[in-house]
């Protein structure tokens, strides 16, 4: 018997997701106790919640290949023993998947509408994005649609790039990875360029921006309003909700049904395709 396990937690209890990794073998959505089906387990299934490290996968002695349906490998802890099949560089397939770029837009549509008082016109508004790769082209494609004007940074380029997109900007996007080079890339004094009729968007992760900092100035009126996909900042509905010039969501916006069901058979196809699982 062969086992896949598929700690995925946007898959969890799915049946329109187990189904197809079961080409493989029988599907679990746990870490099996008994040694039998722990011998068994050929396929581990992760996303960027679940550490990876080469302890975590000694438990499955058998094990082929780690897939991950991410471009990002943060998860991925250390050079592993066994293959990890990702999405990292498959640009002809990730150019088809939008649904982050349609969340910014939404993003920038519900901050601009319902958080300012009165609402604003989107045409004409400067969008500064952060991070030029594909999701940030994808996102300056929907921007051209509502004829902004749009402007960016990315890694390679001149600080002074990134102030002058901090000052200049009505709204700001953030799509850079997780790297060494972008954790902490807003500090709270990279923040304090930002004019108080500015919007910031951020459906990267939390460790791009000081998020405290940014609270402080949303709070203060220094920062007109803010969505938030990904965040470290705790709140609680009923005694400490966000303020209201805030947008907080629990990192929804790559969770469209379309985009989850085709990459999920993309990384289907990919790890019948590698050989590893034979």
């Amino acid at each position: 018997m062969n086992i896949v396990i598929n700690l995925a937690r946007s898959d969890k209890g799915d049946p329109a997701f187990y189904s197809r990794w079961e080409m493989f073998g029988k599907v679990l959505s746990y870490i099996p106790q008994n040694k039998y089906e722990l011998d068994c387990v050929k396929v581990l299934v992760v996303d960027q919640y679940t550490t990876v490290d080469n302890k975590f996968i000694g438990q499955f002695p058998k094990l082929k290949v780690v897939a991950t349906p991410t471009t990002g490998l943060t998860h991925i802890k250390e050079p592993l023993k066994v293959p990890v099949i990702s999405l990292k560089g498959d640009r002809a397939f990730l150019n088809k998947i939008t649904s982050v770029s349609e969340f910014t837009t939404m993003s920038i549509l519900k901050l601009a509408k319902d958080v300012a008082d009165p609402p604003l016109k989107i045409a004409g508004k400067t969008l500064g994005i952060i991070g030029m790769g594909r999701l940030g082209k994808l996102v300056k494609k929907a921007a051209k649609g509502l004829d902004m004007k749009v402007i960016h940074y990315e890694k390679g380029m001149k600080e002074y790039a990134l102030d002058f997109l901090l000052w200049k900007s009505d709204f700001i996007s953030i799509h850079c990875d997780e790297n060494p080079t972008s954790k902490n890339l807003l500090t709270e004094k990279k923040l304090k360029l930002i004019r108080a009729n500015a919007f910031v968007i951020n459906t990267s992760r939390p460790s791009i921006l000081d998020e405290k900092a940014l609270l402080r100035a949303l709070e203060a009126g220094l920062i007109k309003g803010a969505a938030l996909d990904t965040t470290n900042l705790k709140f609680d509905p009923v005694y400490q909700p966000p303020p209201k010039n805030l947008i907080v969501t629990p990192h929804i916006a790559g969770r469209s049904i379309e985009d989850r069901i085709s990459t999920c058979e993309y990384l289907v196809e990919k790890v019948g395709n590698s050989g590893y699982t034979l």
